[in-house]
């Protein structure tokens, strides 16, 4: 029953005691049902603070958390290559021309002979290079052909003379 109406109904009209005993029920009831609406808003309220309260200490373990749970960015690192056993200044430039040579042609195998003709230089000049570069790991002899001395570039001989600067073989 709405109230408002109600009462717009009986104005200006006398009111018996019954009537009055309704309308006095009837504004008692409204008055409990504010009361209990009241205080379930201020529950609600209370609710509401605290889970704002919540909220706020749980933003502040994420934040304190996330360093820990982001990946690290990529850094591109780059290796250093391979160095040769011997120390770099004591490779002479004949046998950085040799290392240099290989990459270039991309030779998987050579013999002293094809390295005298395509450097122009003696034999004995192009073997005491080979053996310093087979004594710095750089190259290996195979060994499974010892009469036609046939030398190939190590992987560590690869990547060291993609590092090297070209050598005037003037």
């Amino acid at each position: 029953m709405n109230l408002h109406k109600f009462l717009r109904a009986l104005k200006g009209k006398r009111l018996n005691e019954a009537h009055y005993e309704l309308l006095r029920q009837a504004l008692a009831l409204q008055e409990e049902k504010l009361a209990l609406i009241q205080a379930a808003n201020k529950v609600l309220q209370e609710t509401n603070d605290l889970l704002k309260d919540k909220v706020r200490r749980l933003e502040d373990e994420i934040r304190k958390m996330r360093p820990y749970t982001e990946k690290p960015p990529v850094v591109a690192v780059t290796l250093p290559a391979a160095a040769p056993a011997k120390h770099v200044q004591e490779i002479s430039d004949l046998t950085v021309a040799i290392l240099q040579e290989c990459i270039e042609r991309d030779l998987v195998e050579f013999q002293c002979v094809e390295m005298a003709e395509s450097l122009s230089c003696n034999k004995s000049e192009i073997e005491t290079a080979l053996a310093e570069l087979a004594e710095s790991g750089l190259i290996v002899q195979d060994s499974t052909r010892p009469a036609e001395a046939v030398y190939r570039l190590t992987a560590a001989g690869k990547s060291y003379a993609r590092t090297l600067p070209p050598v005037n073989r003037a």
